[in-house]
């Protein structure tokens, strides 16, 4: 009996749109998949097709190297097919340039909204952060830019706030300093990412995605701080567990796009998530996460130097 068929006779439900969500929630492991459906006790006798877009959603974060003009085309032609397949709810993209943003606002038309730094502000250099929103779940209301005003290589933080039916939705990327040598800039940086998070209004899902470039050294020196509610703002990979297989985002034992034969292997993609223990809402948490992008293209290339991390994130 096929995963689908099993997931359906269990739980006698008759919609193989849910059946296949959870199914690739928990890397086609039935028994798993049908867990975690119960545990978001969810009647599947009375979701239609319809209301089950809006009790789940997915974050895809990627920093897609656009600054390497190598294969550049075929690389972002990669990308886009990677988000067709997986229909992210939430794309959040770091080492964006005009060229790349520009094909792909033109090929996710018009299923996503699309917002950069550029459009908004015009605070961005040569390469910028953007997020793209699925409007068939999602319905943007408004956006800005945050600055890091010390920053030395022109970054910010990109925030966007959408509606979810009735549910409201907060969205934050970023591109934390870069190099060793920027270390002290970037911890300031988090302290403002977090900080960002933490006054946005109650009983909103908050969700962060980006190309931290963090050091575990430089992430345990901010929240080590006596000001920082290490409670409020948590790392979606340590919430669900600290899951190896998406551990290394930028992996050099593995990925020769940018430098060969290399060793380092940082967790530089992160998510972060706002949690609050008492709310009057029901929001968003994170169920499970994954690499995508890692495999090799004809052209001898990655799609990029990192690998793109897709979350789920469900209703309790």
């Amino acid at each position: 009996m096929d995963g689908v068929k099993q997931f359906l006779e269990i739980t006698q439900s008759n919609n193989e749109q849910i059946a296949a969500y959870y199914l690739e929630l928990s890397a086609g492991d039935v028994q798993k998949a049908i867990g975690i459906f119960f545990e978001d006790n969810i009647s599947a006798d009375m979701i239609d097709d319809h209301d089950s877009k809006f009790t789940q959603i997915s974050v895809l974060e990627w920093n897609i190297q656009g600054l390497l003009e190598d294969f550049l085309n075929v690389r972002t032609q990669a990308i886009v097919g990677i988000i067709k397949l997986h229909r992210p709810t939430v794309v959040m993209l770091q080492e964006v340039v005009l060229e790349t943003y520009h094909y792909l606002k033109s090929v996710l038309r018009p299923n996503y909204k699309s917002f950069s730094p550029t459009e908004l502000s015009g605070m961005c250099g040569h390469y910028f952060t953007a997020i793209f929103v699925n409007t068939e779940i999602l319905t943007p209301t408004k956006a800005r830019v945050v600055p890091f005003p010390s920053s030395m290589q022109a970054r910010q933080i990109l925030v966007v706030e959408a509606k979810c039916k009735d549910r409201d939705v907060v969205l934050l990327t970023s591109h934390l300093e870069s190099t060793r040598e920027g270390a002290a800039e970037r911890k300031r940086q988090l302290m403002t990412l977090f900080n960002s998070m933490k006054h946005i209004g109650p009983d909103r899902t908050v969700i962060f995605g980006g190309d931290t470039n963090l050091r575990d050294a430089e992430y345990n020196s901010v929240v080590s701080k006596s000001e920082f509610d290490v409670n409020l703002v948590n790392d979606v990979w340590v919430m669900l567990g600290s899951p190896q297989n998406c551990r290394y985002s930028w992996d050099l034992t593995e990925n020769d796009n940018q430098i060969k034969d290399g060793k380092a292997r940082l967790r530089f993609e992160r998510l972060y998530a706002r949690v609050e223990k008492e709310s009057n809402r029901r929001v968003y948490k994170p169920r499970s996460m994954k690499f995508v992008g890692t495999d090799r293209l004809d052209c001898g290339k990655f799609p990029s130097d990192h690998w793109g991390i897709l979350a789920h994130f469900g209703v309790d």
